[in-house]
């Protein structure tokens, strides 16, 4: 997954880089349209289907992606609520309804092209498909599995084709806009806590130097980085309102009885902004998480939920978040350059907390070189 994720990061910077320099070595730019939207669906889409995007397909990508940021935009919390109580058919919510399904055909679509060329190139001899050694992406691993358990007379239950699809349809949609916002906040939150970038990229260059990436090796060493990624999540609290659950069975919450069948949600946000929890929640505060010996100690931030029902593709988040938020940091300063909104805290959008769109100056780093 780690090469993965820092060769496309790769594909994307590289070129910037050259920009950057051929600019005195500062450019402004708008992080989210200009290099983390184009990045981070390309790592998605090279793990779920086997190839990135570039100018040759991108606007395949951009038909997708952009059905899926006008469903964003526009839903509501009122919005989820009543889909998720059954209203969806009733006039002028279905009209919302139909806006917000559009990413999901489109993404559909996608994965029903992506799983047939697939199959007529194994069937023509063009792809070699026999077992787990040629896996390449999440399409061969679901192949295989649909093939062991044919062959060995087992029940296929959730393996077959529309289960594949919308497995690519909830990493797409869910995986990809959730890790280019938290990103977004990221650099927003860093430009304008200068002093916690210098301290993120003072422990960057003492442990990995100037001229190598940033790996997941290195997590235990940079506890002031965790930590700032860590402060980000809370933050940023990026779902307003947790995913709907249905409970089966009467229970009892915090000493109030909820009866067999209530529809409820975990309401992150006011957990992250807690103060008997966080100590001056609206201070953006990375210490908050380290001991007074600089080490990690336990924190309470769960951005992708605990147990069964946690969020599926949180270790590619992680890792992506990781990854590329610490390279960029390590090798330049993100400065803010007046493009940034006086009320940049608002968001637009009240179930997924989407920053409004900025500009910021990358300005490299003395030392580093690609």
């Amino acid at each position: 997954m780690q090469e993965n994720i820092l060769d496309e990061y790769h594909k994307r910077i590289d070129p910037l880089d050259a920009k950057i320099d051929s600019e005195g070595g500062k450019l402004r730019i708008n992080p989210k349209t200009e290099f983390l939207t184009l990045l981070v669906g390309s790592i998605i889409n090279r793990i779920l289907v086997g190839y990135s995007f570039d100018e040759s397909n991108m606007d395949e990508f951009l038909e997708i992606r952009n059905a899926i940021e006008r469903a964003n935009e526009s839903v509501s919390v009122f919005d989820f609520v009543l889909l998720c109580t059954g209203w969806k058919d009733m006039p002028f919510i279905n009209k919302r309804y139909e806006l917000m399904m559009e990413g999901e055909k489109r993404s559909v679509a996608f994965g029903f092209r992506q799983l047939n060329r697939r199959r007529e190139e194994i069937e023509s001899g063009k792809y070699q498909l026999v077992d787990d050694s040629d896996a390449k992406d999440f399409i061969d691993a679901f192949l295989l599995e649909i093939k062991r358990r044919e062959e060995s007379g087992e029940e296929k239950n959730s393996f077959i084709d529309k289960q594949l699809v919308y497995a690519i349809l909830d990493m797409w949609s869910a995986g990809m806009e959730t890790t280019i916002t938290t990103l977004s906040w990221a650099f927003l939150y860093l430009l304008k806590n200068p002093e916690v970038q210098e301290k993120m990229r003072k422990e960057l260059l003492e442990v990995c130097g100037y001229e190598r990436d940033v790996e997941l090796s290195d997590r235990q060493l940079l506890p002031y980085c965790n930590a700032t990624i860590t402060e980000v999540h809370r933050a940023t609290s990026l779902l307003t309102l947790n995913v709907m659950r249905r409970n089966t069975e009467d229970t009892t919450i915090g000493g109030y009885s909820v009866p067999q069948g209530t529809d409820n949600a975990v309401l992150m946000s006011v957990i992250f902004k807690d103060e008997d929890i966080f100590k001056n929640p609206t201070l953006f505060n990375p210490e908050r998480y380290l001991g007074e010996d600089g080490k990690e100690i336990e924190q309470k931030v769960i951005p992708f939920g605990v147990g069964k029902r946690s969020c599926l593709g949180e270790g590619l988040a992680k890792a992506e978040i990781y990854l590329i938020l610490l390279n960029i940091v390590k090798s330049y300063r993100i400065v803010d350059c007046d493009g940034v909104d006086a009320n940049w805290l608002e968001s637009n959008n009240m179930f997924v907390r989407i920053p409004k769109s900025y500009e910021c100056v990358f300005e490299k780093v003395q030392g580093i070189s690609k």
